[in-house]
């Protein structure tokens, strides 16, 4: 087998280019007041003078600086992105400490960018890639005690939940970041196939090549429980990985219990080979999940069985 590649740092790769920040910037939930002032064609990596060797060792390019739209250069935000793959209930101090190293960098380089001598704004912002549901506090003030708040920080960071988003029907597979959630969170084979040609038909696919590769073989292991090399051998195998993988897998039982209904050639026969073949997917989906090193808890959140029934079908019952 081969050595297994560095997922986060494969995608990590892939978000240090401006075209797919952008494309994710659309679903981070920026305030109205703030979307509407600025130019994010002007979007571009924080220069290193203006920050932190701290914060560059840190992040990376992870820092980038976006224009007002009329500010002739004299204003602009932050948009500070943390990668998180699992959730941090303390994130919402963690993004406070960010950004305050932030603002203190920009302070001791003298970077007051406004004519008042104020610092610009910040969006912190956490791109979760996980698969539970993302339920940390996104406020500071959640975190204190009531009797307190007014002394303490006011402070919130933004949240681009990936698999929520899929979910929810919001994700649009025609940009480079719907193409990149579609493609590990989607939940049927034309969706991720779609996402798949979006990618590999783009010239950011093209430019970074190696990142992208090693993210679809992370995403074949993860997913499907099949090493590929490359975006190439995915897709190639997509049909079958869909298959092993039971992403419809209440469809593939529902046919199978149909079948065996028919055979039997009575109606209880049917209702009851349904159920076997529902009951047979769901088992082989657990089981399969288990194998990618999913708990119990997050496979109840992707699949809405309760813990009960995960262990009944763990232990074949």
């Amino acid at each position: 087998m081969r050595n297994s590649p560095d997922y986060d740092s494969a995608f990590k790769r892939i978000c240090r280019q401006a075209e797919v920040v952008r494309s994710y910037f659309d679903y981070a939930q920026v305030p109205a007041n703030v979307a509407a002032k600025i130019d994010l064609s002007t979007l571009r990596p924080m220069p290193s003078s203006l920050v932190s060797d701290t914060l560059i060792q840190r992040h990376g390019d992870m820092i980038w600086q976006i224009d007002y739209r009329h500010g002739g250069g004299q204003l602009y935000v932050v948009l500070h992105i943390e990668f998180q793959s699992t959730v941090d209930q303390s994130m919402a101090l963690r993004m406070l400490a960010y950004a305050s190293l932030i603002y203190e960098s920009l302070w001791n380089n003298k970077a007051r960018q406004s004519k008042t001598g104020k610092l610009p704004t910040v969006l912190p912002t956490v791109l979760y890639t996980g698969v539970s549901p993302w339920r940390a506090p996104l406020r500071v003030s959640e975190l204190l005690e009531d009797g307190t708040r007014d002394l303490q920080p006011s402070f919130r960071y933004l949240v681009i939940d990936e698999r929520q988003l899929v979910q929810s029907g919001k994700v649009k597979v025609d940009g480079p970041a719907g193409a990149l959630m579609m493609f590990r969170h989607g939940g049927d084979y034309n969706a991720v196939r779609e996402a798949e040609r979006q990618i590999t038909g783009s010239a950011l696919y093209r430019s970074n090549q190696r990142a992208y590769d090693e993210l679809a073989r992370t995403v074949g292991l993860q997913r499907f429980g099949k090493e590929v090399a490359s975006m190439e051998e995915f897709a190639s195998d997509l049909e079958i990985l869909e298959q092993n993988a039971k992403i419809r897998w209440t469809a593939v039982g529902r046919q199978e219990g149909i079948e065996q209904g028919i055979e039997q050639g009575i109606e209880q026969g049917i209702e009851r080979g349904i159920e076997r073949g529902i009951e047979r997917g769901k088992a082989q989906v657990v089981e399969q999940m288990l194998k990618n090193g999913l708990s119990e808890h997050e496979i109840s959140d992707c699949t809405a069985l309760t813990l009960k029934q995960i262990r009944k079908l763990r232990n074949g019952g």
